[in-house]
């Protein structure tokens, strides 16, 4: 079978910091991807804003192979950032799209880890949980982290929604669904995983292997972790 083709996408908003560590972590990954990136703030009224942060990470050395787009806009929904994100590439050049949070710690081999379970399990959704959290500056190295469990064949597994892999009929699936969704106060990281669950052509897995840590660092709901 021919290499695997993963784009990573990402929102990012405010958070300069991370966002530069969310790409340099993309590009010390094993094995090559291209990551679309979009920059969102509530305040956007050009690119001449503060809020765009495309000079702090322009200096970044991009592997050989991998492409790096970055957008800055009006921010939405955060499923429709996401979109924006993704909306940069052809889907349809892609086999295998992972959520990437620019907030958390992806060490150098998981999307090789990930790709990997892909071709052993042939998936449409697969998710995994934090192995250790990061809470502030206290590292919890042998806690389990899990914001959502997965419900598969009646069992419940801990995951992590930065954990999140997709196929492209199942991103192309959220795409076409999102359009038309009324998101009002709903999360869109649920709500993508009730619409891999309750299509009935798909497979939806839990990936035993985790190379994710999970960051608490603000007053939010990760805070109960």
């Amino acid at each position: 079978m021919r290499s695997v083709k993963v784009l990573a996408f990402t929102a990012s908003s405010h958070r300069p910091a991370f966002l530069r560590s969310c790409m340099l972590q993309m590009q010390a990954q094993t094995y090559g991807l291209d990551h679309g990136i979009f920059l969102n703030s509530p305040q956007y009224h050009s690119p001449d804003d503060g809020f765009n942060y495309l000079k702090l990470v322009d200096d970044i050395v991009i592997k050989p192979g991998n492409e790096v787009l970055l957008a800055y806009g009006k921010q939405g929904h955060q499923h429709f950032n996401h979109m924006r994100a993704i909306s940069q590439f052809d889907v349809e050049q892609y086999d295998l799209f992972l959520k990437i949070d620019d907030d958390d710690v992806y060490r150098c081999e998981y999307v090789h880890d990930v790709v990997d379970d892909f071709k052993q399990n042939r998936w449409d959704f697969s998710a995994s949980f934090s192995d250790g959290i990061i809470k502030k500056d206290d590292y919890q190295v042998f806690k389990k982290g899990s914001l959502n469990d997965l419900i598969i064949n009646d069992q419940s597994y801990p995951s992590m929604p930065g954990t999140y892999a997709f196929s492209r009929s199942a991103i192309q699936h959220i795409i076409r669904l999102g359009k038309t969704h009324k998101w009002d106060s709903s999360y869109e990281d649920p709500t993508w995983v009730n619409w891999m669950q309750d299509h009935l052509d798909f497979v939806c897995a839990y990936r035993e292997k985790s190379s994710y840590v999970y960051f608490v660092h603000g007053d939010n709901y990760s805070t109960r972790l």
